[in-house]
């Protein structure tokens, strides 16, 4: 049985550490894909995640409607994000201060950081890509539809016009292939 996320705030409010473990579990996938966003680095949003969820349990009992959870979740991951990187800014310092080697040293280095960010990060979507492409096309629109675009299962179903019990053998079986395209 589905709770609502009201009622498994209530149950979290009342002491049930469980039911906010499955209000976790329902939105941890999303909020962590938004904060990878944001971030730009896996272990950087992994922490980043979990202080959002922190931060939610701590102020748990400040939300006005728990219908409108997601939405509430959202701000504070925005704001942890946003904090986080207000965080992460390197120290300023002035130019005129610097000498020219050190300046030259300096954005060169800033260069070279930023092409092999650029690099690493096509070369991930290349690779994403190129293992869409085995898959069968009603398996990798449903893989594109759940895991880059964030769509329910639901919605899915409903756009592609199948059940969600079909999408989520669909889903299962894109993961089982590429699985075994990745570890033979």
């Amino acid at each position: 049985m589905r709770h609502t996320d009201a009622e498994l705030i209530q149950r979290t409010l009342s002491g049930d550490e469980t039911a906010y473990a499955s209000l976790l579990g329902k939105y941890e996938k999303r909020v962590y894909a938004r904060v990878l966003r944001k971030v730009g680095d896996f272990q950087d949003a992994q922490e980043v995640t979990q202080d959002v969820f922190l931060r939610a349990y701590e102020n748990l009992s400040t939300l006005r409607d728990p219908d409108h959870f997601a939405g509430w979740l959202h701000v504070i991951t925005t704001r942890v994000c946003v904090s986080w990187l207000r965080k992460q800014r390197p120290v300023m310092r002035s130019l005129e201060g610097m000498l020219v080697k050190e300046r030259e040293k300096l954005s060169y280095r800033r260069y070279v950081s930023e092409q092999c960010q650029t690099e690493t990060t096509e070369a991930l979507q290349d690779t994403v890509e190129q293992m869409l492409r085995m898959l069968p096309r009603h398996e990798r629109t449903v893989v594109r539809l759940y895991y880059l675009r964030e769509m329910q299962l639901t919605e899915i179903g409903k756009r592609l016009g199948v059940s969600v019990n079909t999408i989520k053998s669909r889903l299962r079986r894109a993961q089982r292939r590429l699985q075994e395209k990745i570890v033979p």
